[in-house]
């Protein structure tokens, strides 16, 4: 599993993910639905931010 770099990560969303346990974390990476090919996949995170739905 290939953790995010963290300085691609708002201040926000860093805080979010290191709420999150790495077992947590490792889970979120490794289970990303793929609409193409229809299966579970692991994802390469290369930023991350928080964002306010209006």
């Amino acid at each position: 599993m290939q953790i995010p770099k963290r300085s691609s990560f708002s201040a926000p969303a860093l805080k979010h993910w290191d709420d999150l346990t790495p077992s947590i974390q490792a889970k979120l990476l490794g289970n990303v639905w793929c609409g193409a090919c229809s299966k579970a996949v692991h994802i390469l995170v290369e930023s991350g931010r928080i964002e306010k739905k209006t």
